[in-house]
């Protein structure tokens, strides 16, 4: 069993906590509040502008050029595509761009301030750390929607809720997986 394998296992109870938690549940079976849904829409947004900043200081800060290029595609596909997926997903629920600029919740402010300062004080295998559990969570939830193994998930594909079902997809096929410079550098250290 590899390592990544061994970490899914001793954490599988936090997993288990994620998959049953409510926004994830209410969104599956089409019962989160609209107003939750949106609230959602836009801390995500604000996530991912300071996830972006996570993945250039990773980029910036790797001495190795092919994961240099592999964060670099990363920033890319999120930036360019994954952030304007999002912005068109928004509208869809009546968010305009402008409207997702509001104010981080203290939990984004916390979340993204932690993973900021981990991205500039922290070395290359410290950021990939501090970024895979979104990534990995996001990769888990496409797989189930693919296989149908989790159902309430598969339902959110039906209930028309393409927001979390095609991120959830999108980092599935290009995310953290076995591959990437964080299997490298967990595997040496």
């Amino acid at each position: 069993m590899g390592f990544s394998e061994d970490m899914r296992r001793e954490c599988a109870e936090i997993w288990d906590t994620e998959h049953n938690h409510p926004l994830v549940t209410g969104i599956g079976d089409g019962s989160l509040d609209l107003e939750k849904f949106r609230f959602y829409m836009r801390q995500d947004y604000i996530y991912l502008i300071d996830y972006c900043r996570v993945i250039a200081l990773a980029a910036a800060k790797t001495q190795d050029v092919e994961d240099m290029g592999w964060f670099a595609k990363l920033l890319d596909e999120t930036l360019n595509t994954e952030m304007s997926l999002h912005v068109s997903f928004c509208e869809d629920f009546g968010i305009s761009e402008t409207n997702c600029w509001r104010r981080p919740s203290p939990t984004t402010q916390a979340y993204t301030r932690h993973l900021l300062q981990i991205a500039f004080r922290g070395s290359i295998g410290e950021i990939s750390s501090s970024i895979l559990p979104c990534m990995w969570g996001y990769s888990e939830s496409g797989r189930c929607c693919m296989t149908g193994a989790y159902r309430r998930t598969r339902r959110c594909m039906l209930a028309g809720s393409k927001c979390i079902t095609r991120r959830s997809l999108r980092s599935l096929r290009r995310g953290f997986g076995d591959s990437g410079p964080h299997r490298r550098r967990l595997r040496r250290g």
